[in-house]
């Protein structure tokens, strides 16, 4: 009853703030939706609890009872990482500085890349069908996964351009002249969409699939007011087919990896976990703090020697060691910088966060760099009901080589006049 108690307050968090932020627009912004999320995730907190869904899984790692100090650390820092997103004025994305020119061919140097790696892994699509989605995850973390070291370049290439095709999607569709060719807009939606179904399906990958369909949530509510009610009801048909499909893959995964157990609670121990680790195996029981070298080691690899593995499992198990804690486990991204730094060097990096991001949402005039950096904060922000998913040498060096491309197609003084707010598209 006293656990239930605290898991309701915790609720009522998300809750009070959701609304809050929706009483001021009457309508879904980035901002209220990363609320919504955490809202629902609190939710599946209290129902896997209740339901004996956690303890089937997790009984073994628990080692506290539920407290309500980890929830409110978890909102205090909530608030703090997602407070830089209000500061989001919607307007400001009426003009973009950007070289058009620059970015169409890009988008084709893209859709090459899409198009070939869509080649590349349809011949996997036959063992993925008469393999267990179990066996292929746990081939992929074994260093073993079906797909060979060259596709897996293909895809870290492809993973390169994604984001910068999937904001010039949504640029092209609210221009309010379409001097770009249509086939070439199909052509970009088409490798946004079918490399990254067909990627996760080649790993068993549930989160590639949801990270993915979010991420294109989250550019569509930062162009929203300047898409035509025609095409957004398009759209809007879009993402429930999307939603679908993704939803039944999601689910025929969950089936093959849950073994015997219900695969919708599967799902629902997916979301709802990361609150209850948090309070119940990580609060206070750090060994030892890694230093930062499990988020990127190359980088701590500058100044000091650092480990080596040739598979996940192998650095799990070694950092699970050394910190006390069962690394693997969903944790929030408040969770995985607390192993990494410590409770002192956990808040001093989401307080160095909300500096970056507020410094990006306050900018008067928006590029298309401003945009990129938006829609990689609100990645940051929407995957941290997990963990921290730009931690990693090889995550790292795509966005550094993404913010070269994106440099060069955005002008230091020219101005360029894309978006118009009474547009037809």
């Amino acid at each position: 009853m006293f656990e239930n108690l605290i898991l309701v307050i915790n609720i009522s968090f998300y809750l009070i703030t959701f609304m809050t932020i929706w009483k001021k627009k009457k309508d879904i912004s980035i901002h209220s939706f990363i609320w919504l999320e955490y809202l629902f995730v609190s939710i599946c907190s209290i129902y896997i609890w209740n339901t004996g869904i956690y303890h089937n899984s997790s009984s073994q790692f628990i080692k506290n009872e539920i407290l309500l100090i980890p929830f409110i650390i978890i909102y205090i820092c909530t608030y703090i990482l997602l407070k830089p997103i209000s500061f989001h004025k919607e307007d400001n994305m009426k003009y973009i500085c950007m070289y058009p020119q620059r970015l169409y061919y890009t988008n084709i140097i893209g859709i090459v890349i899409g198009l070939y790696l869509t080649y590349s892994l349809l011949p996997y699509l036959s063992i993925i069908m008469n393999s267990e989605a179990v066996e292929i995850y746990n081939e992929q973390r074994n260093g073993s996964g079906i797909l060979p070291h060259h596709i897996g370049i293909l895809i870290t290439i492809y993973n390169v351009f994604y984001p910068i095709m999937l904001i010039s999607f949504f640029i092209y569709k609210t221009q309010q002249k379409q001097d770009i060719n249509k086939y070439i807009q199909i052509l970009v939606l088409f490798c946004i969409i079918v490399p990254n179904i067909l990627t996760a399906l080649c790993n068993a990958s549930r989160g590639s699939l949801f990270f993915r369909f979010f991420d294109w949530i989250i550019v569509f509510l930062l162009f929203k007011q300047f898409i035509s009610p025609k095409t957004r009801k398009i759209i809007y048909l879009f993402i429930t087919i999307s939603l679908s499909l993704i939803g039944g893959i999601s689910f025929i995964i969950s089936i093959s990896r849950s073994g015997d157990d219900n695969a919708l609670n599967e799902i629902f121990r997916y979301f709802g976990e990361s609150f209850l680790n948090f309070n119940l195996i990580f609060f206070n029981n750090l060994k030892e703090a890694i230093g930062g070298e499990r988020i990127y080691p190359g980088v701590l690899e500058i100044f000091q020697s650092v480990h080596t593995f040739n598979d996940t499992n192998s650095m799990v198990g070694y950092y699970s060691k050394i910190s006390g804690t069962p690394i693997a486990l969903f944790k929030m991204l408040y969770g995985d910088f607390y192993v990494e730094f410590g409770w002192i060097g956990m808040f001093i990096v989401i307080i160095l966060l909300y500096i970056i991001g507020k410094k990006i949402f306050q900018k008067k005039q928006y590029s298309i760099r401003t945009i990129f950096c938006i829609f990689l904060y609100c990645q940051i922000c929407f995957s941290s009901i997990f963990d921290f998913t730009k931690a990693g040498d090889t995550n790292l060096k795509i966005i550094f080589v993404q913010l070269i491309i994106i440099s060069i197609l955005t002008p230091k003084n020219k101005k360029y006049e894309i978006l118009n707010r009474n547009t037809s598209v």
